[in-house]
């Protein structure tokens, strides 16, 4: 068996711009559910794994000025239940122009999620979410 190794830069750029294809990828690559919500003449619209699961998720978030990505969006974010469960949010923006939101799901079961908006426009929104996995009691959601 002979092994060829790709030496015409035609292929080199090809295998190049493949592998570059892939590390653009999103990470969560798997099915997804999107919700958009309107404040202060913003859109906001919020992608995560659907099913949600427990334990540490990255999320998308777009926040739309018409059909301009806003991407100069100054944010703060937090999670919390009902029983008063709170966890932060890290909110990191991306060269694409959203934003990666990183948090911690500890149990399944009703979450929501405040975002807080200080520039270039005093907003907040908020989605609820329904996280998959164990809750309070012990049981399956």
């Amino acid at each position: 068996m002979q092994v060829q190794f790709i030496t015409s830069p035609l292929k080199k750029g090809l295998i190049l711009g493949l592998g570059l294809a892939l590390l653009s990828l999103p990470v969560s690559a798997g099915p997804t559910k999107s919700f958009t919500k309107n404040a202060a003449g913003l859109s906001f619209k919020l992608t995560i794994p659907h099913p949600l699961p427990m334990g540490e998720q990255k999320l998308r978030l777009k926040v739309m000025q018409g059909t301009q990505l806003l991407k100069n969006a100054k944010l703060t974010g937090l999670i919390s239940m009902d029983d008063g469960m709170k966890a932060a949010v890290k909110i990191t923006p991306q060269t694409n122009g959203e934003f990666e939101l990183k948090t911690n799901f500890s149990m399944g079961g009703e979450w929501q999620l405040k975002l807080q908006q200080s520039a270039p426009v005093k907003t907040e929104v908020k989605f609820e979410l329904m996280v998959s996995g164990g809750n309070h009691a012990g049981h399956q959601m």
